[in-house]
C-alpha cells in the first residue's frame, strides 16, 4: 500500500480496536446533510488522481480524493460526461463524496442514476483491509454487488478509495424549452413527452413554468422546437443551478424536503414546490415541526428526505419502511459491527 492508504488503515484499526467513531472527509461540501455529525475527521482529499481513463472504452477509474471538476474537466476533452449528473456544492467536492451520496441531478432521471454508472469500487473496510469489488467492464456477475451498496452510504459502510465509472459522449445539441402551465398539467406534460421519441433528457416545474431540456442530433432538436413550440430559454446554465440547489428556489432558511413519488402521484398540496424528474421528485420547505411532516409522510406511505434538516436532532433524515429499516440494519451490522463509520449519519439508531 502507499502512504496514504497505510496512514488510512492504521488509523482505521485504531479507532475500530477503540470502538471510537470516525468519518470520511472529501470537499466536505454535504456536511449540511443530516444533524450532528459524529467522529473523528479522516480526510482523503490527499488520495487523489486519475487511475485510468480510456476514451474509446468510455470508462474513467480515480481515487476518491480527485475533485469532480478535475475528472469533469478531462472527460470535456474528449467530449465524453458523467451522465448522472451529480451536484457540486463547491469546487472542493470530491469523487469519493458523489458516490458516497448518490445524489444525482436533473438528467439522472433520463440517462440513469449514480448506481448505474458505477463499475466496480476499491474500499477500505473497518480491519484496514483493501477489498475489490466489481471491475472495469459493462457487465459484472461476480456476486453480490457491493459496488453499488457503497453509492449512498455516506461512508457508514466503508471507506470508497477508487471508484471506476462508465461515461457517455457528449450531445451534439441542445436545447431547453419553457411552457407556462400550472403544476398538475405540467406534470402530465412531462410525462406525455418521456412517452414519446423525443430526446428530453430533463425536466422541472416551479412557480407556473415548466422547463424541459432536449439532447440529440441537430436535426433532432430542430424537429422538437418545430413539434412542440415553447419558448426557447437560451440560459442552459439554469440545468446546473437546479442540479447544485443554486436556483432561486432553494434560497431559503426554513427545513428542506425531497420526496420521491411516482411521476403521476397527486400534488404535495404545498404552495411553493419545485418539481424534478417529471414528478418523481419534489421538493419543498417548510416550518412545521419535523416529527408531523414525517407522520403525514409514514400515514401516506411516502419515501422522503429530510434533505436539510433544521429543528429536531433526534429524528432520521430519511424514513424508511420497516423492512427496508432492518436490512439497513444488518448490512451496516455486517460489514461495521462496530458502528465506527459515521455514526447517525443518516439513521439515528445506527
Amino acid at each position: 500500500m502507499s502512504e496514504i492508504l497505510d496512514k488510512f488503515s492504521e488509523r482505521i484499526i485504531q479507532e475500530n480496536k477503540e470502538k471510537k467513531n470516525i468519518r470520511f472527509i472529501g470537499g466536505d461540501s454535504k456536511k449540511f446533510f443530516g444533524y450532528d455529525i459524529l467522529g473523528e475527521e479522516l480526510k482523503t482529499s490527499d488520495y487523489s488522481g486519475v487511475v485510468d481513463y480510456d476514451p474509446k472504452e468510455l470508462i474513467i477509474t480515480a481515487k476518491c480524493g480527485t475533485k469532480i471538476t478535475e475528472i469533469k474537466s478531462l472527460l470535456k476533452q474528449h467530449n465524453q460526461f458523467l451522465p448522472f449528473d451529480p451536484p457540486i456544492f463547491s469546487g472542493e467536492s470530491t469523487l469519493g463524496g458523489i458516490i458516497s451520496s448518490g445524489f444525482s441531478g436533473p438528467s439522472g432521471a433520463f440517462y440513469g442514476s449514480v448506481k448505474d454508472f458505477v463499475l466496480g469500487n476499491k474500499i477500505m473496510n473497518n480491519s484496514g483491509e483493501i477489498l475489490n469489488f466489481g471491475g472495469r467492464v459493462m457487465k459484472n456477475v461476480a456476486g453480490f454487488d457491493v459496488s453499488r451498496l457503497m453509492v449512498g452510504s455516506f461512508g457508514t459502510l466503508g471507506l470508497i478509495l477508487e471508484t471506476s465509472l462508465k461515461v457517455l459522449p457528449k450531445p451534439n445539441n441542445e436545447i431547453t424549452l419553457t411552457f407556462e402551465k400550472n403544476e398538475k398539467d405540467s406534470i402530465k406534460f412531462f410525462n406525455k413527452i418521456a412517452s414519446s421519441p423525443l430526446p428530453m433528457t430533463s425536466t422541472f416545474y416551479h412557480d407556473n413554468k415548466c422547463f424541459l431540456k432536449f439532447s440529440g442530433s441537430d436535426n433532432s432538436i430542430k424537429s422538437v422546437k418545430k413539434e412542440l413550440g415553447g419558448e426557447v430559454f437560451s440560459d442552459n446554465d439554469i440545468w446546473d443551478e437546479i442540479r447544485d440547489m443554486k436556483y432561486v428556489f432553494f434560497n431559503q432558511d426554513s427545513t428542506l424536503w425531497k420526496v420521491d413519488t411516482l411521476p403521476y402521484a397527486e400534488s404535495l398540496g404545498k404552495s411553493n414546490t419545485l418539481i424534478e424528474w417529471n414528478g418523481a421528485r419534489r421538493w419543498f420547505f417548510s416550518d412545521e415541526n419535523e416529527q408531523d411532516v414525517w407522520d403525514f409522510f409514514n400515514n401516506a406511505n411516502i419515501q422522503a428526505t429530510n434533505f436539510k434538516p433544521k429543528k429536531n436532532p433526534n429524528l432520521s433524515i430519511q424514513n424508511l419502511n420497516t423492512i427496508s429499516m432492518s436490512l439497513n440494519k444488518k448490512i451496516k451490522n455486517t460489514l461495521d459491527p462496530n458502528n465506527i463509520f459515521g455514526k447517525s449519519r443518516v439513521f439515528k439508531e445506527f
